[in-house]
């Protein structure tokens, strides 16, 4: 029998084995999509493309989070907005503004990091 429908058929059928096994697949899926974007950054013209590679995906990558960023806040927000829950919307919004300071600003919030650091480390 083939290894993967042996492990299919070994996991048991609780909740936290669902949760385990959804939680398995979307990080398959988001390697699928690492290499999907890796595959045309390095496909694009040969040596050049391939020195570039990581420039090239990380602009991939700051695009794909510019756009989930405000739009997945929005919706999770709506939720929470909808449950009538404080904390969780408060939540969220710090998670928002915390990555939108890393994909918008990157190099101010490194600073803003350095200088946190250097006043509590010395």
């Amino acid at each position: 029998m083939l290894p993967l429908v042996q492990l299919l058929i070994a996991i048991p059928h609780t909740r936290k084995a669902q949760v385990a096994m959804t939680a398995a697949l979307t990080i398959a899926i988001a390697l699928m999509l690492a290499l999907m974007v890796t595959d045309a950054a390095w496909g694009a013209s040969g040596a050049q493309a391939f020195q570039n590679g990581g420039t090239n995906v990380g602009n991939a990558l700051m695009a794909w989070a510019k756009a989930l960023l405000f739009s997945m806040g929005a919706i999770m927000g709506v939720g929470a907005l909808i449950k009538r829950s404080v904390g969780e919307g408060v939540t969220i919004l710090v998670i928002v503004l915390i990555l939108g300071a890393f994909v918008y600003d990157q190099t101010d919030t490194e600073n803003v990091i350095r200088n946190v650091w250097g006043a509590l480390g010395g």
